[in-house]
């Protein structure tokens, strides 16, 4: 399941990987022998650092975020490093497209999907960055699209540059947590990603992605923090996959990685009409639930 979690680039082996959200800057330093996460860094954000978006430019402070990148490789024992970065998900569009066929080739499968996206978009799709992945089945084919503006990636990779970190691959958090989702888990199911004030829905179904929508979350909102919000979209995204896609949901997973009270399972559960469960994973220096969720995506990306 994880190649649904590599957009922007062909995957690499990287020395480092990092996330960047609106308040925290994390990076593990990858054991390329063992595949495994060596050392970790959890360094908060200044507010106003990052105002990740679609249509405009993400990094409002510019000196911020690079101080915070020279501490976290100094820390990792990263400097001149390789590394990948996974973007916030409100930076990105995406979209799951239908064809009856698609042409064989890569270049002509881009030209098609190109030419489908830019009827829907508010820009030049030339000013985009594209990745996608085909699935092809029951004598059809499914394209998974993610776009971002080339400004905006580009602003990222110059950021990491500037301290001598080469991005070799961009990607998203959430398709990473299937990283951690246990081998003996059904095949149907839906991840659900809660940072800061988005998110985010993954639902993978069929042996591909049958769903992906990212969502804000209004600040403040109802005594119990994002929860009730959070078991609302849950139970819409459930019915809308059985009813519209013939997806029937087995479990959901979910990663807290927000400010508020922890999710109430139990309560989720009900909403869900099926098992909800932590996404969790085994790294001894790591101290706490807060921490293991910051980190979740970037340890999912090397499991």
């Amino acid at each position: 399941m994880n190649r649904w979690a590599r957009f922007f680039s062909e995957p690499a082996a990287p020395e480092a990987a990092f996330s960047v959200s609106r308040s925290h800057l994390c990076g593990i330093r990858v054991s390329r022998k063992e595949r495994r996460a060596s050392a970790h860094v959890i360094r908060p954000l200044a507010p106003g650092t990052l105002s990740p978006a679609f249509d405009r430019p993400n990094i409002s402070n510019r000196a911020a975020l690079e101080a915070a990148l020279a501490d976290a490789q100094r820390r990792l024992g990263a400097v001149q490093a390789s590394a990948s970065l996974l973007i916030p998900e409100p930076s990105v569009r995406t979209a799951l497209l239908a064809f009856d066929a698609l042409p064989e080739a890569a270049e002509e499968r881009e030209a098609v999907l190109r030419w489908k996206l830019a009827k829907t978009l508010p820009m030049k799709i030339s000013d985009l960055r594209l990745a996608f992945d085909v699935v092809r089945s029951n004598g059809g084919a499914r394209a998974f699209c993610v776009l971002a503006l080339e400004s905006v990636v580009r602003d990222y990779e110059e950021a990491f540059a500037r301290t001598g970190l080469r991005v070799r691959a961009v990607e998203l958090p959430t398709p990473h947590l299937l990283g951690l989702v246990p081998p003996s888990a059904p095949s149907d199911i839906l991840i659900v990603n809660v940072e800061d004030d988005t998110l985010s829905l993954l639902a993978v179904g069929g042996g591909g992605p049958a769903l992906f929508r990212v969502k804000s979350i209004a600040p403040g909102g109802p005594e119990g923090g994002p929860w009730p919000f959070v078991g609302t979209e849950i139970a819409n995204t459930v019915h809308f996959l059985e009813d519209r896609e013939k997806v029937r949901i087995q479990s959901v997973w979910v990663r807290d990685a927000g400010e508020g009270p922890p999710a109430a399972l139990d309560v989720l559960e009900k909403r869900a009409g099926c098992p909800v469960r932590t996404l969790s994973f085994a790294l001894p220096a790591v101290a706490g639930p807060r921490e293991q969720a910051l980190l979740a995506p970037l340890i999912g990306q090397v499991s």
